[in-house]
């Protein structure tokens, strides 16, 4: 009876945190943000009740057939006792949090919330995603073994079975409506044009006359691309479009977010069916989202799936791709420029199987590359190269925009030292007596940065943003060390294509025990997630964002990237406290760091101050050098505290 009182109130208590406090919170943050979002809200009047009217749909049934069918709640510490795959759950893995991003959305254009429809919701959403990533998703499995069943829009078999066409409907769904809502947004956020005008890229360009027919092509991109799922008469099929149009939907949406380039559209000079036909056409596209113009990636994965099913038809299918991407530029809505993007996107997308298994050979012959040379006591580690180039970067982003050397070369020092007393304590052993710790490095060069202003006059705000935009580069370039050390090493995968380690001085062989293994690319995965941070933040910085939003925006998404890799590692010394590992806790605190950040009384964005002379140069060449010696060199014959990297 005991037991069943605690699991009421945690029930209770999960309910309430969840179902009124997080909302709370997330209403006051957006409320109290010091950085207000003044970016224009869609115009639709029935928009805010169609999201709010589908997002309690979504929520209300999926939950009473949780409660009818599973005999439990939406919990995830307090499952259901069955698994349910009707209704909602039939098509969708997890309909409540498609529900509640709806009804986040809703909220926020119902009351013109501008903040939290631009910066809450896509977080939110984005937190969901990495909850299911980094936890639901591997529980689910867990503990429901046998039953579990993947949704209909789930990716498809690797087989020629017979796709039903509820499936082939699901995965639409899927596919082009998250797509849709996301690009109509960049079109709404971006009305004014500001950056770089593709249409000016090429001389004379934008002088040349508009091709009033051409709209007929231009248009039927519709009906060829939204034919394709349905199409897709068998499973290897649908799952070839499932993977390629996942992979142009990030493509392209991010190079839009990362890049300040929009398309201003050549002028219809004549007037006639045709030319307002082009004139409607631009009615509901925007010059923010052209670049690269998915009208040619959509085009291009319509022919390579077409060529698939139908492969006898195959110069059709590219015909009639080539004459969509002519198109673009005779309308006069796209430029060059944006084309020959779209054409690259759309390449990579429909050859990103054979690429991602390039990269993969690649990082597995990088990550077995261990060797060693020795210098007296001093062995230089090959991954040293890697080591000088991921303390080379920050310190010459970071620079930028600290002009007082010796307050950079501070910041280094106590970023080094953080890492390595944080290895030392939490992860060190008679076998690693030198490992670092990201956190640990995040907590030293934060002690540091608050002493800044004392010690050598540097605005405290500034600094911090220079630290944000320098620390993904240096982590992206710090995880090929990774590769090589063994680090920060990936668990066994029998699902997703991985790496194996074989060098026995690799941590994976000699302390972890997984040679030969197939396991997750988590380094690979880390690289990816900060070079796009990075370049996030970066574009914030030339929208003169504030600095505070910036270092923000940074310990969220870091944190956010942060718990989904934890779940992926496989590393045999880090510990697990209430179902996560330590690391995605400290995510989890990292996210609220940055939480707390955004609501900083907001300083406008600097621009680079410091001058990039020899001085610059050769401070950087310093730290490089310095993080070589801290991470690839050691001292293999010693027992001391920090004389060796690995046995």
């Amino acid at each position: 009876m005991e037991l069943n009182k605690k699991q009421l109130a945690g029930k209770i208590a999960y309910g309430l945190l969840f179902c009124a406090v997080l909302p709370a919170l997330g209403w006051l943050w957006s409320s109290m943000a010091a950085t207000e979002v003044t970016l224009p809200l869609p115009q639709l009047r029935f928009l805010p009740a169609l999201l709010l009217g589908c997002g309690a749909l979504f929520v209300s049934a999926a939950m009473l057939q949780l409660w009818r069918e599973g005999r439990g709640l939406p919990m995830n510490a307090f499952p259901p006792q069955e698994f349910v795959a009707t209704g909602f759950y039939r098509f969708f893995a997890h309909p409540i949090y498609i529900g509640a991003v709806l009804l986040a959305a809703g909220c926020s254009l119902l009351f013109k919330n501008a903040t939290g429809f631009y910066l809450l919701t896509p977080l939110f959403a984005l937190a969901c995603i990495t909850l299911v990533l980094g936890y639901e998703q591997q529980a689910i499995r867990n503990h429901f073994g046998a039953a579990f069943r993947p949704a209909l829009s789930a990716l498809p078999a690797a087989s020629a079975e017979t796709a039903p066409f509820r499936q082939r409907l699901a995965v639409a769904l899927r596919v082009f409506v998250p797509w849709f809502c996301l690009y109509e947004m960049f079109i709404v956020a971006h009305p004014n044009h500001a950056g770089f005008d593709t249409m000016q890229w090429f001389p004379g360009e934008n002088q040349l006359p508009v091709i009033g027919w051409s709209v007929i092509p231009y248009s039927l991109t519709y009906l060829f691309v939204l034919l394709v799922p349905f199409c897709c008469t068998k499973q290897n099929q649908l799952r070839y479009f499932f993977i390629t149009a996942h992979a142009a939907v990030i493509t392209g949406l991010l190079l839009q977010l990362l890049l300040p380039f929009y398309c201003d559209a050549r002028a219809v000079s004549s007037t006639g069916i045709f030319e307002n036909w082009i004139i409607t056409e631009r009615l509901y596209d925007g010059a923010g989202a052209a670049f690269p113009s998915f009208h040619v990636i959509w085009a291009i994965i319509a022919a390579a799936v077409f060529s698939k099913i139908k492969p006898a038809l195959r110069i059709v299918w590219w015909l009639a791709a080539l004459s969509i991407t002519v198109s673009c530029s005779t309308t006069g809505i796209h430029s060059i420029p944006d084309c020959i993007s779209g054409i690259l996107v759309g390449l990579f997308a429909v050859n990103i199987v054979p690429v991602f298994r390039f990269i993969q050979r690649s990082s597995e012959r990088i990550a077995n590359a261990w060797h060693a040379w020795h210098i007296g006591p001093l062995r230089i580690i090959s991954h040293a190269p890697y080591s000088f180039l991921a303390g080379f970067t920050g310190a010459f982003i970071a620079g930028l925009f600290i002009g007082d050397k010796g307050a950079l070369l501070f910041l280094v020092v106590a970023t080094l030292a953080g890492g390595a007393l944080w290895g030392q304590f939490v992860e060190g052993s008679s076998r690693l007596l030198r490992p670092f710790g990201y956190y640990g490095s995040i907590i030293g060069g934060g002690i540091a940065w608050l002493l800044l202003p004392a010690l050598f006059n540097v605005p405290w705000m500034q600094a911090g943003m220079a630290l944000a935009l320098a620390a993904p580069f240096a982590q992206a370039a710090g995880r090929l060390r990774c590769l090589v050390q063994g680090c920060c090493h990936g668990a066994e995968t029998h699902t997703v294509p991985g790496i194996r380690y074989t060098h026995p001085k690799s941590r994976v062989c000699c302390i972890s025990g997984m040679q030969g293994k197939t396991v997750h690319n988590t380094p690979l995965y880390s690289m990816c997630s900060n070079i796009i941070i990075g370049l996030l933040l970066l574009r914030l910085w030339y929208e003169h964002v504030p600095l505070s939003f910036i270092v923000g925006l940074y310990f969220i998404l870091a944190g956010l990237s942060r718990f989904v890799e934890e779940a992926w590692r496989g590393e045999v010394q880090t510990r697990i406290a209430g179902g996560l590992r330590l690391y995605q806790w400290a995510a989890l605190a990292s996210i609220a760091v940055g939480i707390g950040f955004t609501g900083v009384p907001a300083v406008a964005a600097s621009p680079i101050t410091a001058t990039v002379d020899a001085l610059s140069w050769l401070c950087a060449a310093g730290s490089g050098l310095l993080s070589a010696f801290a991470m690839s060199m050691d001292f293999p014959g010693s027992d001391a505290r920090f004389s060796r990297l690995s046995g």
